[in-house]
């Protein structure tokens, strides 16, 4: 039987030499035109069509595929029946929000992703943003740029080591967020679905939600997006953040109410929001309304996992991973992450 080829879908890299190597002697194919851009934007190309179905679309041709490297692109039904001979999916980062496990194991397919890739560079992005929010950085430069020179101008800052930091998600990223705050001497505190030995190694207190809520002066957002984690951070629980409070999110966008930030931002609730992840990417007005509400804003391009160094470790691990789950007896590639 001939073996089958390996498809790049929604792939972020432009080059592929580092695929080329590490897969060689199989065939690379990639998938490209305005289906995938569609897919990748998370719209449909046209009324009625779902990123899945875009995503579908832009596989269309590679029925011989046997291997899928993915970056952000769904991995559902629509997909799978375009790719019949499907065998392993290997994820270019830590993120699987966007694969039907159900559909995968039914068909056969192992999936794969690299957990631990981005762990440090996203935790150190979480942190940057957190420091420079509470230093009100932005409101500073746009200060004296604009030709002031006032360190007053920007309000009042406290210590960041008199203040209870909060962290929702308390995994990997959490962990190595918290391991970073503890330097700056203030109280950390978390909340999770589970609980872990990590919340005492790191000194670190597991509160409920809401309480945990109620007692943070800054929140980071590291929370994968599933069942329990959509939509969590709606109006009525960003209301419970003091007065004051900065929000920072490097998990999943849509974890958190975007334009419930901006309303918080504009009445003064909230005193600054980073975010590096959007409900829609790129974000939509709704979306960008954040950066109008308040001078103390940072948007990055979800770019918090991005490292050159770590970006093509990533890359050679997920290569990996897909050699190895396509090494698996074809009766016993079942999904799993």
């Amino acid at each position: 039987m001939t073996v089958g080829r390996i498809l790049l879908l929604d792939y972020p890299y432009a080059e592929t030499a580092v695929e080329e190597a590490a897969l060689a002697p199989r065939a690379l194919v990639r998938a490209a035109g305005e289906a995938l851009r569609v897919a990748s934007a998370g719209a449909g190309a046209s009324a009625g069509e779902t990123d899945g179905t875009a995503a579908a679309r832009a596989a269309a041709g590679f029925e011989d595929v046997e291997g899928l490297l993915v970056d952000m692109a769904p991995v559902d039904m629509a997909l799978l029946d375009a790719l019949p001979r499907l065998r392993a999916v290997s994820v270019i980062g830590i993120g699987l929000d966007r694969i039907d496990f159900a559909a995968a194991a039914a068909r056969g397919v192992a999936v794969r992703n690299v957990a631990a890739g981005s762990t440090e560079d996203v935790a150190t992005h979480a942190v940057a943003l957190l420091l420079a929010l509470w230093r009100r950085l932005p409101a500073y430069h746009a200060h004296v740029a604009g030709g002031g020179f006032d360190f007053t101008a920007v309000g009042p800052i406290d210590s960041l080591a008199s203040q209870t930091i909060g962290i929702l998600g308390f995994g990997r990223i959490g962990q190595a967020t918290a391991r970073r705050l503890a330097a700056f001497g203030c109280r950390v505190v978390a909340t999770s679905r589970t609980d872990s030995p990590a919340y005492a190694a790191l000194g670190v207190e597991s509160l409920p939600l809401d309480e945990l809520l109620r007692a943070s002066s800054a929140l980071v957002v590291t929370a994968p997006l599933n069942d329990a984690t959509r939509d969590l951070l709606d109006e009525r629980h960003l209301r419970l953040l003091p007065r004051g409070a900065v929000v920072v999110n490097v998990g999943r966008g849509l974890v958190v109410d975007t334009p419930a930030v901006a309303r918080l931002l504009a009445e003064g609730h909230l005193a600054g929001a980073g975010l590096d992840v959007f409900r829609s990417e790129p974000p939509g007005p709704d979306e960008l309304a954040v950066a109008a509400a308040s001078p103390n804003t940072i948007l990055t391009p979800h770019a918090a996992f991005y490292a050159v160094d770590t970006g093509l470790a990533i890359r050679q691990a997920a290569c990996a991973n897909l050699l190895d789950a396509l090494a698996l007896p074809v009766d016993g590639a079942l999904a799993s992450a």
